[in-house]
């Protein structure tokens, strides 16, 4: 998508509670994962165009989902050192604080995998036309 910049973590307006950013998250996952299924997916996915938007979107949306689960693993792994953590049994703290960090990692690649579809959407989008219906 020409001239399309994702938002940088660090220019996010507002801060809402992670439990509310995180179900308004799954709710337009699910919204999206309904919209594609075969009931839906002229209405979702209507143009050529509009699948290498939605894939835009999905790269950066993973970006972010990577630095979400990397920043949790520190604010766990941080609670736990010196914090309010500190009783927690450090096996399962250490566990979920990896686990976390692989996840952070897994998004990541998913973005990158994803990007890495951009040249071949472009040369989709040429030879249909971005504006041919699928």
């Amino acid at each position: 998508m020409p001239g399309y910049e994702p938002i940088r973590d660090d220019e996010a307006t507002g801060v809402l509670p992670g439990t509310v950013a995180a179900a308004h998250l799954e709710s337009c996952a699910a919204g999206l994962a309904g919209g594609v299924g075969p009931a839906n997916v002229r209405e979702c996915l209507g143009r050529v165009g509009d699948l290498a938007e939605v894939i835009q979107y999905l790269v950066a949306g993973q970006q972010h989902i990577s630095s979400t689960l990397a920043g949790l693993a520190e604010h766990v792994h941080d609670r736990h050192v010196a914090g309010p953590l500190a009783t927690a049994p450090m096996d399962d703290v250490v566990a979920l604080t990896e686990v976390l960090r692989a996840a952070a990692s897994a998004a990541r690649h998913s973005a990158e995998a994803l990007a890495e579809t951009a040249p071949m959407l472009e040369n989709v989008a040429e030879s249909a036309g971005p504006d041919t219906r699928l």
